[in-house]
């Protein structure tokens, strides 16, 4: 949200709310009452456009409908978050809400970077039917063999840290990188619109 209102804030069509919703699973038991919320909060507080950003808490098991847990990264895991990530993009579309939704990075630990870029192909998959606009932010975060680099160039092309020491989560100079990403996409996006 910080880099978004950095980026945007030239912008008249634009008004960035540093508002975080209530979604921020989708493989957690909290799942359903946070859609539920989310459903509310659209009521209540409108808005036109989404960036949506998650996954990191959602590589852990999944329990389905049957009550049975289904591991992450199966088959049955992949279905039923994939059903959730549908849920998610009809509640927004229900509300007339243009969704973007941004991949996770590459992240330090490689098993953790597996797990990352599993939850990423499901939203891929499944949030581009559902009238998602899905933003790839992976190779933005890479070095040039495609490996987790903390430093890298900024959008003014200078060499910066851009990933907090965690190896998953973002500097000042990181999240505006991030957010060009999006805002590439959503500047293009208005700009058709308008024409």
């Amino acid at each position: 949200a910080g880099g978004l209102s950095e980026a945007l804030a030239s912008d008249g069509r634009v008004s960035v709310q540093r508002k975080a919703r209530t979604l921020e699973t989708l493989a957690r038991a909290e799942f359903d009452e946070q859609l539920k919320a989310l459903d509310d909060g659209l009521t209540r507080d409108p808005v036109s456009i989404a960036v949506l950003m998650m996954g990191i808490q959602d590589r852990v098991s999944v329990k389905l409908a049957n009550g049975r847990r289904a591991t992450f990264g199966t088959e049955e895991w992949r279905a039923e978050v994939g059903r959730r990530v549908e849920l998610v993009a009809r509640t927004f579309r229900k509300h007339q809400v243009a969704v973007y939704w941004v991949s996770l990075p590459i992240l330090r630990r490689h098993e953790a970077n597996e797990d990352a870029q599993t939850f990423n192909a499901v939203i891929r998959e499944r949030g581009y039917p559902s009238g998602v606009r899905y933003i790839d932010a992976y190779a933005g975060f890479a070095d040039e063999d495609g490996e987790y680099a903390s430093r890298g160039p900024d959008i003014a092309g200078q060499s910066v840290q851009l990933r907090s020491s965690d190896g998953v989560g973002f500097t000042p100079a990181g999240n505006r990188k991030l957010a060009h990403f999006v805002e590439r996409e959503l500047k293009r996006d208005l700009n058709q619109a308008r024409n």
